[in-house]
């Protein structure tokens, strides 16, 4: 018994010394308890937050679409949630990426009571995400350019070889106006009026 509470108070401490966001709910979305990682993360102070409405955090766009009542739904149905992605409202109102996992708690009758849930913050994920983005689209756009490069290249080896050619082709005036119109990226139908 005596190792049990001293199990107990580690995690106690662990949690509430956690990294991560780590909030738990009555059915009302009253707030229960609010760990360091909370406040840290959303700018309230435990004092601040115990016994109001979660809604504090909740942008109120998400508040009108009723997400809370959808993500409880998810939970009572399956008795968890997991890597729900969404943003969250900080104190000063910034809006914060963050993904949600949320756990249903029940008393030991077996009558929910609550919900636990940990919030992890995006914001560096989402930044990599859109830095890695960006190089993406400018190495495709290079690309591009190089595969149009190549062809103008290809373009003017050939037309170096008919011109050097001791074959005299009936096709070098159709050529040419297509070689000049991928150059100067002109109509080649208009070109030929």
């Amino acid at each position: 018994l005596k190792e049990m509470h001293a199990y107990e108070r580690k995690l106690a401490t662990i949690l509430e010394h956690s990294v991560d966001a780590i909030i738990s709910t009555d059915t009302n979305r009253r707030v229960l308890s609010w760990n360091k990682g909370a406040a840290q993360l959303f700018g309230y102070s435990e004092k601040e937050i115990l016994g109001k409405a979660i809604d504090l955090i909740i942008p109120s766009k998400h508040l009108e679409q009723d997400e809370i009542g959808k993500m409880r739904k998810e939970t009572l149905k399956k008795g968890f949630l997991k890597n729900f992605e969404t943003v969250r409202q900080t104190k000063d109102g910034s809006l914060i990426p963050v993904s949600i996992a949320q756990e249903l708690q029940r008393s030991e009758r077996g009558k929910t009571i609550g919900y636990t849930a940990i919030y992890r913050d995006l914001s560096e994920n989402k930044k990599w995400e859109t830095e890695l983005q960006s190089r993406f689209d400018k190495m495709q756009v290079a690309y591009m350019e190089m595969g149009r490069q190549r062809r103008y290249l290809d373009f003017f080896e050939e037309l170096i070889d008919m011109a050097f050619s001791k074959k005299k082709s009936a096709d070098v005036p159709t050529y040419l106006v297509n070689a000049f119109a991928m150059i100067s990226q002109v109509n080649a139908v208009t070109l030929r009026r």
